[in-house]
């Protein structure tokens, strides 16, 4: 299995619409049938952090999927 972290850090104010900008992005790779996303924000550290976390079968679906 393939786990990628995607870390962001939002500009404040900002943190509402890169969420929907990102459940977007998450619903067009949900209908495309790629892997979709965990979306995360830690409790600890920086009050602007943001993770999305997908897992991907193998390397070879994860190639396939970025490049695509």
């Amino acid at each position: 299995m393939i786990r990628l972290h995607a870390i962001s850090t939002v500009e404040y104010g900002l943190f509402r619409e890169f969420l929907e900008a990102n459940e977007d992005l998450d619903n067009l790779c949900n209908e495309r049938g790629w892997a979709t996303a965990t979306f995360l924000v830690p409790v600890v550290g920086g009050g602007n952090d943001f993770v999305a976390e997908y897992e991907y079968p193998d390397l070879a679906t994860f190639q396939a999927e970025s490049r695509a």
